[in-house]
């Protein structure tokens, strides 16, 4: 059954695509290798199913087997976790760890499903992993938290939720980037406003970031956000910090 077609998939691939249960059953009744990665994009039917959202297919290869730690072939080291939470999908991610998938699992750059699900704004995913024991300390390869993701995002409900949970509000990339520096490069208001509720340093100088360096208000003003470089400064509980 790893007759591949042109693009490299198996019928158990196809099958897993088109979420067709009864058509992955008898393939696997038959012998089809249920963690098979396709030729040309190096994924499993578990992956293929979850990126379809078919999370009844999805449901099917666990019991038959498929594992939850077959990282994607594809060069990034991808987790099916990683997928499920980078396409928001809240149910998909609380079977997967149901099934054993490691919640701060890593792919090639370090990220873990938090970073992807804080990235997409998927609130409900978010809230899925944190009860799950995510870290939200947790930094990628360049030093990006979930929390700079979802500052850079602009989704304020995420980061509302990491905060809640723990998540440093003044934690530093690379360069010394902080979330209130991504959030005021992108004019983001709402998520400014969210970083300084939370006591956010407005006086951190990021070194660079986008092009941009110096304080969140400077990058603000630099990217024409006039706007959210007026609210940082007057900020009455976010004083510059000697």
């Amino acid at each position: 059954m790893a007759v591949e077609d042109a693009k490299g998939d198996t019928p158990l691939h196809l099958a897993a695509w088109a979420g067709h249960c009864e058509a992955l059953s008898a393939l696997l009744a038959h012998g089809a290798d249920v963690d098979w990665l396709s030729g040309r994009d190096g994924y499993s039917p578990l992956w293929c199913a979850i990126s379809a959202y078919h999370i009844d297919a999805a449901r099917l290869l666990l019991k038959h087997g498929a594992r939850v730690s077959r990282r994607s072939a594809s060069g990034s080291g991808l987790l099916p976790l990683h997928q499920a939470a980078v396409t928001g999908q809240s149910a998909m991610c609380e079977l997967l760890l149901e099934r054993g998938a490691q919640v701060d699992g890593l792919d090639d750059e370090r990220s873990t499903a938090l970073h992807y699900a804080s990235a997409c704004g998927s609130g409900a995913a978010v809230q899925v992993l944190l009860r799950g024991g995510a870290d939200v300390t947790l930094k990628q390869r360049h030093g990006l938290t979930p929390a700079h993701w979802a500052s850079h995002k602009g989704h304020t409900e995420v980061l509302g939720l990491l905060l809640s949970y723990g998540a440093l509000v003044d934690a530093r990339a690379e360069e010394g980037a902080t979330p209130l520096h991504l959030a005021a490069n992108r004019g983001h208001l709402a998520a400014v406003r969210v970083l300084l509720e939370k006591g956010a340093d407005r006086g951190v100088v990021a070194e660079a970031w986008d092009g941009g360096e110096g304080t969140a208000v400077q990058m603000a003003r630099a990217k024409g956000h006039g706007r959210v470089a007026r609210v940082i400064e007057s900020w009455p509980k976010g004083a510059v910090r000697e």
